[in-house]
């Protein structure tokens, strides 16, 4: 219990200086809660986050991977690494993270979204419309 305390509060530090911008700072915390906790998905979510932003996306797939071993439910960590493989041009490997996201949240507005630009990354414009009209 008390390590599980330590995690919660070293993740929430760190999610403050993440709001903040002090990504590097907020990294080290969600390390740090890691450690505390190295079952726990949420401060690997919050990690990739964070080292996305700084341009680290190597690090930052390998924690949001991580996050989805942790914990197959948690839905942010799939959007969040099919977002960066769109950006890195690959939309194809993110669409099947974003169709697990649907299959635990079908409302979730910000998958919708992603997978939308995804298929129009791929021409696939129709499905793309589909997307973009779930969120409307």
């Amino acid at each position: 219990m008390v390590e599980e305390t330590k995690e919660r509060d070293l993740f929430s530090r760190g999610l403050a200086l993440h709001r903040a911008g002090e990504l590097r700072e907020a990294v080290d915390y969600y390390r740090r809660a890691i450690a505390a906790n190295p079952e726990a998905a949420e401060p690997y979510n919050a990690l990739g986050g964070a080292l996305a932003n700084l341009g680290e996306t190597d690090a930052a797939f390998e924690a949001l991977q991580t996050a989805i071993e942790k914990d197959s439910s948690f839905l942010d960590p799939h959007l969040h690494l099919a977002t960066l493989w769109r950006l890195r041009g690959e939309p194809f490997k993110g669409e099947p993270l974003l169709r697990r996201a649907l299959e635990l949240d079908n409302k979730s507005w910000p998958v919708w979204m992603e997978l939308g630009a995804a298929l129009m990354m791929q021409n696939h414009f129709a499905a793309a419309a589909e997307c973009f009209e779930q969120v409307l």
